[in-house]
């Protein structure tokens, strides 16, 4: 794993989690729904504006569950941006307050919004399938098939490390 590699999980909308960073003896990437550490790679630097829970939320959440091959999981495949609801993929929107088109702040004038994320099961939890596409080709990547809190993160783990899921939360039935 290289800094190269851990930057494909980072949020480059988020100044905290644009980049990897270091803390103690482990480098860090991700996104604010799950983030992978590793042995702490020598170019990747430590940031004084990094998140410094990490170290406990790995600690409240240890790799000791029953884990299955991620590749054995069918994932629904990924369809890329969709259509801007609001303007319906045309970048103007027409506004019902003033009656006059504006451009559309939905989709920043692109006509495309991010995919949906789709819900995918494991265990107790639901899992955006958008998050498990990239983790998959982490070499033998694999995952908590269950964890005492249906609402706590999901381990996966992968040679030379591993790692947390957010859940997503479950449809209100009532």
């Amino acid at each position: 794993m290289t800094s190269t590699d851990l930057q494909k999980f980072c949020d480059p909308t988020r100044h905290t989690l644009a980049t990897p960073f270091s803390q103690e003896v482990w480098s860090f990437a991700g996104c604010g729904a799950m983030v992978l550490r590793v042995m702490r790679l020598p170019d990747v630097p430590e940031r004084t504006d990094a998140p410094r829970h990490l170290r406990e939320l790995f600690e409240k959440n240890p790799c000791t569950e029953r884990f299955m091959d991620l590749k054995g999981i069918a994932l629904p495949p990924l369809s890329g941006p969709e259509p801007c609801p609001v303007c319906d993929g045309s970048t103007i929107h027409f506004c019902q307050d003033c009656g006059e088109s504006h451009p559309c702040r939905n989709c920043n004038e692109t006509g495309r919004v991010p995919e949906t994320a789709v819900p995918v099961e494991i265990g107790k939890h639901l899992v955006s399938h958008l998050l498990l596409h990239r983790i998959k080709d982490l070499p033998n990547v694999a995952i908590a098939e269950h964890t005492s809190d249906p609402r706590g993160p999901l381990t996966f783990t992968f040679t030379g490390g591993d790692g947390l899921l957010c859940p997503m939360k479950k449809p209100d039935n009532n």
